[in-house]
């Protein structure tokens, strides 16, 4: 369950995220390396709060939580470009 909610949360985050950068590309109007950068930038911050909620500090099984995490989103953001 915990699991779950790092998922979540890690989705979340980028839905947020992106939704906000997209508004201020229309007035910032950056350049393509500048949007790529914030992607990957973007990918470790939620996979990282994803983490954080999914496992907390310091528990058990942070590192496989973690990829799990990482796994799933990454799996998840895929699915939803190409599916």
């Amino acid at each position: 369950m915990q699991l779950l909610r790092g998922l979540g949360a890690a989705m979340l985050t980028t839905i947020i995220v992106v939704a906000v950068f997209a508004l201020l590309m229309q007035w910032v109007k950056p350049t393509e390396d500048t949007v790529r950068i914030f992607n990957q930038l973007l990918k470790v911050v939620s996979v990282a709060i994803g983490t954080y909620i999914a496992v907390g500090r310091g528990q058990e099984g942070g590192l496989l939580r973690g990829s799990l995490i990482g796994l799933l989103r990454s799996g998840r953001a895929v699915d939803g470009i190409f599916g």
